[in-house]
């Protein structure tokens, strides 16, 4: 059960009663009963995936399965299980291996099947399949006249809501084109596509003729930032090189002009390079639709070395006319792909990568079959974050901690195709597996079933055709719309996330339908972990612009994430845009809501919010000192709950998920005074390096008003608190700050990786994580840090003729103390400062702080090897090596990082934990390993120092 509602592009703004919304949404997940899959076959389903569609328009997606020359309709049940729903009645074709289209094309608003089998070399054989009735499935049959050189593409190309056809000739290459409707297979739309394809003429790309690319997946999609879809054709010229060719809608004549200077040419150091099929998405999610081409290290490409990328972005700053002249961009994207061997057998796997946003975190990511512990299995290239890549911001990367729980009979077997798949519709993507199993040698097909993607939230819109909005044949009496997915449909959407960035992203429907690409009849966006509402959502469509003069894009404010959406064009101009909401209340959308309706129904009362009032308030009202107990909630989900201190930049606040129950700190600061402006450049700096190690991870940050805020990790104590609230000698065990100092070689590593420096690295900054962190080191405030890199990785120029001193001064380099630009360097020698303090209790200068010059005399006197004596031999490496490189950019994080953790490694794991417990997470339960004289030396140690070493490190 799902929640429901219906809205027109006239009462789009009409407020829904909040209160009628929670008690449906409440009701709803009363009602809901946990779904069991255990109808499933345990070796998976038989047959050869043809297509994909929804075949009985219930809104699950349908699997066409071909077992030799017949095909079987596979429908799919609101649990996930799929039931052969055609025998015994035959669909009978002409080939082993066949590719399979769904879409309305005799304009009945059923769907029909289109079978396109390879009867010989570049010659393609079209049987098409109509049927009557979404239930008994009855049929007529027939095969087009004409052959076709390679597997057509289907699209809606005049814009009347029925799908069209379009190939080229077997035997001279021309673009052909069937229309659909009563007379499809015989009356043609050709003629709608102006200028000729194959004939090269004096373009960028040479002249010449061209013919269409072989096993090439064309496109349709949006590429002029128009919202409306555009035709990209992949060509070979007679070198036999790659040739984009793109065809835009003429909107007053309703026909296709072909620009040949739209899409520039290949650069010229990839002319020798195989290119792969190319997958399309918005990649950076910056608004602008990619075509990507797996760049091939081999001719089987078994091996991809990167990702040839166009794209145009400059579609929202030029005209229409302009764009289409300046060729658009070329780029790269790297690839990790940790060294794996693809799994490709020839031109049943033309298509290598399918593309879907399987983190739900907004950014699409790529699944393959790769070789994988001797057998091929699928894998899932996650799109993340590329620090210092050159000119773009993303890369994708295989995990080395991926698994994924493939059934027993997929896992023995050999993987052969893979995509994903939206099971039950839920907007979390499964996995779609095509394998041969081992025992029989049989082609089946199962699914990887993923339903748990955390607290990650999505919006799914599909739009329908517009041959009709009610009472349309299929369909029963509530449903809305044809159930006929539109081809070339585009969506986009903007919305506010909760770290304060503005996200926006766009996709259109079934932008690829050949080659079995076997995209969803949907489009599925990721929206990460945000709660927040979706701003903006556009729709757009292939209309017939000469008929629907007036024909507009649709906006749709507002809209709650974990949303799905059928959205049903105009059929004449005067006509509305229809749209239909399906919520899936999730808890995490559930108990936003109820925050929402508490702010709804108590916003007159300011004295219960006062993180709305000053910042005086704001710390008045959690003083514990005060009787009043008030409410105090941010952005409708974070309660303060205590002040935990003051930081450097700004106070220290906890605060409460409420959503979550999770306890998480806020810093808070005035936006235009020195502490607010720190505090946006750590937030800056904190997005950079989000979810990575010795970095807290940060929830949200902003601004209200007259003040900034970040939100993040809560963690344990400062390194100097706990030297000082020590009861025995005020340091810790040399083992313990090795190791410490190994986890801040590392977070720097991280951080200068990023391009930033620190510039106050010292006790007060290093914390430990709370349990089951504990053992972990926390690197914070990030209020004086500095970009010292350039975004493509290369060393800023500095032009500043005055630098002030960033940084404390005891723990401060004599060269950052001189006013001079500070380097990575510097950093190292605050965290080398630091261990020291840590070894001894104090630092030799510790008294001269407010005089700086006496305090760099002091600093050239004592730092030395002198301050390290309680270091073991690998840990005065550590400090040998600092002392010795000085003002460098570039340090080696490797050898210094091995240097301390030999040191740590002196001691046995268990003595080790046991120290580390005691100096950094002391608790009344623990013995003294000081008292106690616990010593026991590591192996490693005692086969590599002396008997007399051994004795002085027990000592």
């Amino acid at each position: 059960m799902i929640l429901l509602f219906y809205l027109n592009s006239k009462n789009t703004s009409t407020n829904i009663k909040l209160w009628i919304f929670l008690l449906l949404t409440w009701t709803n997940i009363v009602q809901s009963s946990l779904i069991l899959d255990e109808d499933a076959p345990k070796n998976g389903y038989s047959g050869r995936i043809c297509g994909i569609g929804d075949m009985n328009k219930d809104g699950y997606t349908d699997i066409i399965v071909q077992n030799d020359d017949e095909l079987t309709i596979r429908l799919q049940s609101e649990t996930g299980i799929f039931s052969n729903q055609t025998t015994p009645k035959i669909l009978q074709i002409e080939s082993t291996k066949s590719s399979c289209f769904v879409g309305d094309f005799n304009g009945d608003t059923i769907p029909d099947i289109i079978s396109v089998s390879e009867l010989d070399d570049s010659i393609f054989h079209v049987t098409v399949f109509l049927f009557n009735d979404v239930n008994k499935f009855n049929f007529t049959v027939f095969s087009l006249d004409t052959l076709l050189f390679d597997e057509p593409i289907i699209a809606d190309v005049n814009g009347d809501g029925i799908t069209d056809l379009i190939g080229f000739k077997s035997e001279d290459y021309e673009l052909v084109c069937f229309t659909g409707g009563d007379k499809f297979g015989v009356e043609r739309c050709t003629q709608l596509f102006r200028n000729d394809l194959t004939n090269n003429g004096n373009n960028v790309n040479g002249k010449g003729k061209m013919r269409p690319k072989k096993y090439f997946p064309h496109i349709f999609a949006d590429f002029d930032g128009d919202m409306r879809a555009d035709f990209v054709f992949g060509m070979e010229n007679e070198s036999q090189k790659l040739v984009l060719e793109m065809y835009v809608k003429n909107e007053y004549q309703n026909y296709w002009i072909l620009h040949k200077n739209a899409i520039a040419k290949i650069p010229n150091n990839y002319d020798e390079k195989n290119l792969a099929a190319p997958v399309v998405s918005d990649f950076d999610a910056d608004g602008h639709l990619d075509i990507a081409f797996p760049v091939c290290s081999d001719n089987g490409c078994k091996k991809i070395e990167k990702f040839l990328i166009w794209s145009n972005k400059n579609s929202s700053k030029v005209s229409k006319s302009e764009l289409l002249k300046e060729g658009g961009e070329w780029n790269y994207i790297t690839i990790d792909n940790k060294e794996s061997e693809l799994a490709v057998t020839g031109k049943e796997q033309a298509v290598i990568f399918r593309v879907g946003d399987f983190n739900l975190d907004g950014y699409p990511d790529l699944i393959a079959v790769a070789k994988i512990n001797n057998g091929d299995h699928p894998i899932i290239l996650e799109n993340v974050e590329c620090n210092g890549c050159e000119n773009v911001t993303r890369k994708f990367e295989m995990k080395t901690t991926q698994r994924l729980i493939e059934p027993a009979d997929m896992s023995g077997g050999k993987v052969m195709l893979t995509g994903f798949f939206d099971l039950k519709e839920d907007g979390n993507l499964d996995i779609l597996v095509e394998y041969m199993d081992k025992k029989n040698q049989q082609t089946k097909h199962d699914f990887i079933k993923c339903d748990d993607k955390g607290d990650t939230t999505f919006l799914k819109v599909q739009t329908h055709t517009n041959v009709c909005q009610k009472d349309c044949p299929g369909r029963k009496a509530r449903d809305f719309g044809s159930g006929i997915p539109w081809h070339g449909a585009c969506v986009s959407y903007s919305m506010t996330d909760s770290w304060g960035s503005f996200k926006v992203s766009k996709k259109c429907q079934l932008s690829q339908t050949n080659q079995r690409t076997l995209q969803g009849p949907y489009i599925l966006f990721g929206l990460g972990r945000s709660p927040n509402f979706i701003d903006i959502i556009k729709f757009d469509g292939p209309f017939n612009y000469k008929r629907m003069v007036k024909a507009k894009s649709f906006e749709l404010p507002q809209i709650v994430p974990n949303s799905r959406i059928v959205a049903v064009p105009p059929r004449e101009s005067n006509n509305l845009w229809y749209i239909r909401l399906y919520l899936t209340p999730s808890r995490l959308i559930l108990q936003s809501f109820i925050v929402l309706a508490i702010k709804y129904y108590r916003s007159s009362v300011e004295k219960l919010f006062p993180v709305y009032m000053s910042y005086d308030s704001l710390l008045d009202c959690i003083c514990p000192s005060k009787s009043e107990n008030y409410i105090t909630i941010l952005r409708n989900r974070y309660k303060v709950k205590d002040k935990l201190g003051k930081g450097s930049f700004g106070t220290v606040l906890e605060v409460e998920d409420i959503i979550t129950s999770t306890k998480l700190a806020m810093k808070i600061a005035k936006k235009h005074d020195d502490d607010g402006r720190c505090l946006v450049l750590e937030k800056r700096i904190l997005t950079k390096i989000r979810k990575l190690n010795h970095f807290p991870v940060i929830y949200a940050a902003g601004s209200f008003k007259k003040y900034n805020y970040i939100i993040f990790e809560k963690l344990g104590k400062n390194l100097q608190l706990l030297m000082y609230e020590k009861n025995d000698k005020k340091s810790f065990h040399h083992c313990v700050i090795a190791e410490i100092g190994h986890q801040l070689i590392e977070a720097l590593s991280i951080l200068h990786t990023a391009g930033y420096l620190h510039r106050d690295i010292k006790p007060d900054n290093i914390m430990v994580g709370l349990p089951p962190n504990d053992n972990k080191i926390y690197l914070i405030d990030f209020g004086m840090g500095r970009r010292f890199k350039n975004f493509d990785g290369t060393l800023r120029i500095n032009k500043r003729t005055k630098i002030s001193f960033r940084g404390t001064k005891v723990f401060a380099s004599n060269w950052a103390l001189a006013n001079y630009e500070q380097k990575p360097w510097d950093d190292v020698n605050c965290v080398l400062l630091s261990l020291a303090f840590m070894l001894n209790g104090t630092l030799p200068w510790w008294g001269s702080y407010c005089d700086t010059r006496k305090l760099v005399k002091k600093k050239q006197k004592y730092t030395n090897m002198d301050m390290f004596k309680r270091f073991g031999y690998n840990g005065r490496r550590f400090a040998s090596y600092v002392l010795n490189f000085i003002h460098k950019n570039e340090v080696d994080y490797k050898y210094m990082s091995k240097c301390l953790k030999n040191e740590k490694e002196t001691l046995d794991r268990e003595t080790f934990e046991a120290y580390w417990s005691w100096d950094l997470n002391w608790t009344n339960n623990l013995s003294n390993p000081y008292e106690n004289n616990m010593i026991e030396l590591s192996k490693k140690t005692l086969k590599h120092v002396s008997k007399k070493e051994t004795e002085k490190i027990k000592l």
